[in-house]
């Protein structure tokens, strides 16, 4: 008895009288906001398209035929700097931007005949690698040297970063029609590399209404394979394609607001019709999420394009690119120099012009890394 009254009295004189004990921290609440950091001119930007979610660049014209320049941020979007062009020139607006890494990238700029692609091996400094079909629908470039473009009716291959081109597929597959089988033509419209091999470019024909047309190829776009594939609506419009993985991947077909969304998950060798009709192009930044925008609505899934939701934004101008880092950085870009960063704050934070946004959920570790470029 005595041994445990001792430690009885050392355990009540451990504690000072009167102590109180420390209240829990609150938990630091976060949410997801729009937030301006616009460039400071009256310029058109054509496309924006981030690295990471600190380095980018927007390509832009005072209008659609003067005034191109390409601007560069390392501090996602406080600050522009010009890096070609001069807002004030006759020469024509910059568009579709295409980075493989943080130093290598191309863009494109009109001439009235062949554009130029414009090219940077260092992020800083911009030259004209080459020409590029002045028409083009789509172009991508998945090496430093290795790059495809689609036109109305071809797919060509460049090996020198885009200072010549050699023509590898006409836009045409086999097709039964009023029982007898035809020689269809057809014509591109978007393409996708999921990897360097692997790539898939979807078209349409007006001989087909009712089916859009995927051509795939398994050797960096030496030869390809073609598919028809039956759809529920009319189909000449089918206008994006874009893959997760060389496997996985969507083609919209119909108007951006008003249209289909078709998935794979064997490659292209079945399509399934899916809810939702995201805008005009589709963007993952991992097998999870994506974005995709017609004007100021913003379509978006979390859970790898099963279901989409959507939002619209009061922008002060109209949404003609985005560019999606990561999951919690985003950017908006379109008229007068407009750009839009969706960033994760704390939840007491205000700036001003800010817009709420949709949360978008926290990445895991199981998830597998994001595109790297559009």
């Amino acid at each position: 008895m005595r041994n445990h009254s001792v430690l009885l009295l050392l355990g009540l004189t451990a504690v000072p009288l009167g102590a109180q004990p420390v209240p829990a921290k609150p938990e630091q609440r976060f949410k997801a906001i729009w937030e301006p950091v616009n460039v400071k001119a009256d310029i058109t930007l054509f496309d924006v398209l981030f690295v990471s979610e600190e380095v980018g660049w927007v390509a832009a014209g005072s209008n659609e035929i003067a005034g191109g320049v390409i601007l560069h941020t390392r501090d996602a979007g406080a600050t522009w700097t010009a890096q070609y062009g001069d807002p004030q020139s006759s020469d024509r607006a910059v568009r579709s931007l295409r980075f493989v890494n943080e130093r290598t990238g191309w863009a494109t700029q009109g001439t009235g005949g062949s554009a130029r692609l414009l090219r940077t091996t260092d992020g800083q400094n911009w030259e004209q690698a080459g020409s590029i079909a002045e028409h083009y629908k789509d172009y991508a470039f998945t090496s430093p040297t290795h790059g495809l473009v689609v036109e109305a009716r071809t797919i060509s291959v460049t090996n020198d970063s885009g200072q010549s081109w050699k023509r590898v597929a006409a836009c045409q597959t086999q097709a039964e029609v009023d029982g007898l089988v035809r020689q269809i033509g057809c014509e591109f419209s978007a393409l996708h590399f999921p990897t360097p091999e692997t790539g898939y470019a979807v078209a349409f024909s007006s001989e087909l209404p009712r089916m859009f047309i995927v051509f795939k190829t398994g050797d960096g776009g030496a030869s390809w394979q073609v598919k028809p594939v039956p759809a529920g609506q009319d189909t000449r419009d089918a206008r994006d394609v874009f893959f997760t993985s060389a496997n996985t991947g969507f083609v919209r077909v119909g108007y951006p607001d008003s249209g289909r969304l078709y998935r794979t998950d064997d490659g292209g060798q079945t399509w399934r019709g899916i809810g939702g009709s995201p805008g005009a192009r589709i963007k993952f930044t991992d097998p999870e999420v994506a974005w995709s925008f017609h004007y100021s609505k913003m379509s978006y899934t979390t859970d790898g394009g099963s279901r989409w939701n959507s939002r619209t934004f009061r922008f002060p101008a109209t949404v003609w690119e985005f560019s999606l880092p990561s999951r919690r950085r985003g950017f908006v870009c379109g008229e007068h120099g407009m750009v839009y960063r969706y960033r994760i704050v704390p939840e007491t934070y205000s700036a001003p012009g800010m817009l709420d946004a949709p949360m978008m959920p926290a990445r895991t570790t199981k998830q597998g890394g994001g595109a790297g470029n559009d």
